[in-house]
């Protein structure tokens, strides 16, 4: 059901085939075309100092997501809340970060400054988790949350959006994708997600 290529894609219409390969052209994508397989974009991909600095920064952003999402349940019930009220609490700083990773998105795809979205979000995460850490006060803390996955959320989208565009090829492009999930995603697996008593 999933076609590599839009070239291959047997659902489209011609002229809607033809609108999204000249869309990827637009959009400097020259792996609109057919590519093969070959073990050079494996090699290429892991010899480019762009698949590490991704890594590098997916990482970073991926390990406090990890941390921010099995610990808010912690936070929210250390505030006094249990049970359903506790996770009911819990969505809110989630359905806003949702709203601000809509807008960091747009935003760096209207400016083309993929790494200064990054960097203003991640201001917001830092005096969040300063928030959290710094403070006693129930309410501060909670609204640390919220700075706190507006911080975090936006910059994973929007890393993996930028690697995507600064690397050419699908096969390569693939590759770099890749590196810096499985560090991260392993970690899930020795700390399952915690739950409310």
């Amino acid at each position: 059901m999933v076609h590599d290529f839009p070239a291959e894609a047997t659902f489209l219409s011609p002229d809607d085939r033809a609108r999204v390969l000249r869309r990827l052209r637009s959009d400097k994508q020259a792996s609109a075309a057919h590519e093969s397989f070959q073990t050079q974009y494996f090699w290429q991909s892991v010899k480019d100092w762009k698949t590490l600095m991704f890594a590098i920064i997916y990482m970073g952003a991926d390990g406090s997501l990890y941390a921010f999402s099995l610990f808010l349940p912690t936070i929210i019930q250390n505030l006094g809340y249990t049970s359903t009220t506790a996770n009911l609490l819990s969505v809110p700083p989630y359905a806003v970060a949702a709203v601000v990773t809509v807008f960091v998105g747009w935003l760096a795809d209207r400016t083309q400054q993929r790494g200064y979205c990054n960097m203003g979000a991640s201001v917001f995460g830092v005096v969040g988790f300063a928030m959290l850490l710094g403070s006693s006060s129930p309410n501060v803390q909670y609204a640390g949350t919220f700075l706190g996955a507006v911080g975090i959320y936006p910059c994973i989208a929007n890393t993996i959006s930028w690697a995507s565009n600064n690397v050419e090829g699908v096969y390569k492009r693939g590759v770099t994708l890749g590196f810096g999930k499985p560090c991260i995603h392993s970690t899930q697996d020795r700390y399952p997600l915690t739950s409310y008593q």
